[in-house]
């Protein structure tokens, strides 16, 4: 046997001259093959300057030099090629791919990671530890569907624990600290708590795992404080322009201190030219008459602001709401004394501005906003004021369309029609305005039968939140059983 039977090296012979030679020789090849590290695996033909010792992998269909040497290692030593066919299993670094390959007996093929099925750690990028026998530093990691043994085409993460008071959750981190958690927490509801520092955690949303249902536990269930913060409902018939102090336009606002002038186009765009509009903001109506928002945290928006910026006061606190396109906020916390009902206004911060769509709720977000059916909403702003007039007719107008009728049932000095209820309770025992049916005269009725003639209204008698007194007339009211007719207003505003 002249050469070894793995790696080929000549040997040396008994009584051989010049044994150096094939010493030499069997060095060179171990210098070709042992750790071999190759330039390319995708040349066909020598590259034009090789240097000594680079090493090849000859690709498929060679010529010049390598031609017939497709698949194996060449080697440019002492100024030539020198080649080598791989045996299988022979692995082969390929330097500009950054890749190992190895010889199947017919072909390189990429080099398959051998099994490490059980691990005790595995780190990718960073060190695993006995807590985190899993960890990697990556940018992104991706899980995919098996399309190569191949799979069914789906793709499932499976987090198990041990028990129903065990927790199996994916917890997301700000440089460690945790924010927000996910999954079985304690229980087997379904849970996506937060936190603001990593150890206080509030339960976000609850999915009941028996019935499917979804608990919201830390969100008040009020989509918006301000009612009609779309100028939707007008029942007081403003036309726009100047406001006195005070007055009410639209449902729900008024002008403050100093009066205020606006505007609502049928696109629902408000211009505030001036002044200041004012919605006094009751809690109780959303929850109950216990509730108070003192010490929370309020997001004020509106939509489209045009014009220049708008100052808001939520209660005693002051934001600026900047100019721009889409939904714009400023967000406050109330005080912890700042219980009870409170004020919310808007005042342009220079010159006229236009906006739509008031909202203000709970957090720090701005949400979309959501419309109420037109009923919905009058039905809400009825609570503070209400009207017998049909719903596009303004208070005052002579018209006898929706008025009251009533009948005179006692003496000729003191006369009494019937009351009437309210379909929806009001926030407190209104303070009535009767008009005529026929001119519109305010603190007066109108009898319709024997001295017929506008009678004047001294005091309504026995109103409460949930029904409209009777009209208290003079002496000069007509006789028991006559006809009377009017209008009325009926304002719980706070």
């Amino acid at each position: 046997m002249s050469q070894t039977p793995n790696l080929k090296l000549p040997y040396l012979l008994a009584a051989q001259a010049q044994k150096h030679v094939t010493h030499n020789e069997a060095l060179r090849m171990l210098d070709a093959i042992v750790q071999i590290s190759v330039a390319d695996r995708d040349l066909t033909a020598p590259p034009g300057s090789p240097g000594d010792g680079d090493r090849y992998v000859v690709a498929a269909a060679p010529s010049g030099a390598w031609a017939g040497h497709a698949g194996e290692i060449a080697a440019y030593q002492d100024g030539a090629w020198a080649f080598f066919p791989p045996g299988e299993g022979w692995l082969v670094w390929v330097a500009d791919e950054d890749i190992l390959v190895t010889w199947s007996g017919t072909a390189w093929s990429t080099a398959s990671v051998p099994s490490i099925n059980p691990a005790p750690l595995v780190g990718v990028n960073t060190t695993a530890d006995a807590t985190d026998r899993l960890a990697v530093k990556a940018d992104a990691v991706l899980m995919s569907h098996d399309d190569v043994t191949p799979g069914t085409g789906d793709m499932r993460v499976k987090v198990n624990k041990g028990a129903a008071a065990r927790t199996a959750s994916l917890m997301l981190q700000t440089s460690f600290s945790a924010r927000a958690e996910i999954g079985l927490a304690g229980d087997d509801d379904f849970r996506l708590k937060v936190s603001p520092d990593g150890f206080a955690f509030r339960d976000a949303i609850v999915a009941d795992r028996t019935s499917g249902h979804v608990a919201l536990p830390a969100t008040r269930k009020v989509d918006n404080f301000l009612v009609n913060g779309d100028f939707r409902i007008n029942q007081r018939g403003f036309a726009g322009g100047a406001l006195p102090a005070g007055a009410y336009g639209h449902d729900r606002w008024k002008a403050d201190t100093g009066g205020a002038s606006y505007s609502v186009a049928p696109t629902g765009i408000v211009t505030l030219t001036s002044g200041t509009l004012v919605q006094p903001v009751e809690p109780g109506l959303w929850v109950g008459l216990g509730l108070t928002l003192a010490g929370e945290t309020l997001t004020l928006s509106v939509e489209e602001l045009t014009g220049g910026n708008l100052t808001v006061a939520v209660g005693a606190q002051t934001a600026t709401i900047v100019a721009g396109s889409g939904r714009r906020k400023a967000t406050v916390t109330l005080g912890a004394g700042e219980t009870g009902s409170i004020l919310v206004k808007l005042t342009p911060a220079a010159g006229a501005i236009g906006f739509r769509r008031a909202k203000l709720e709970l957090g720090t977000v701005a949400t979309a906003w959501v419309d109420f059916t037109f009923n919905e909403l009058l039905a809400l702003c009825q609570r503070y004021f209400r009207k017998s007039y049909n719903i596009g007719t303004a208070p005052g107008t002579a018209t006898a369309a929706g008025a009251a009728v009533l009948f005179d049932v006692a003496s000729s000095t003191q006369k009494y029609g019937f009351n009437q209820r309210f379909e929806l309770q009001m926030r407190v025992a209104p303070t009535v305005v009767w008009y005529s049916s026929v001119t519109g005269a305010a603190n007066t009725i109108r009898q319709a039968t024997g001295a017929t003639g506008d009678k004047a209204v001294i005091a309504t008698s026995s109103s409460g939140a949930g029904a409209l007194g009777y009209p208290v007339l003079g002496s000069a009211a007509g006789g028991i059983g006559e006809v009377l007719a009017a209008q009325f207003t009926a304002d719980a505003e706070i």
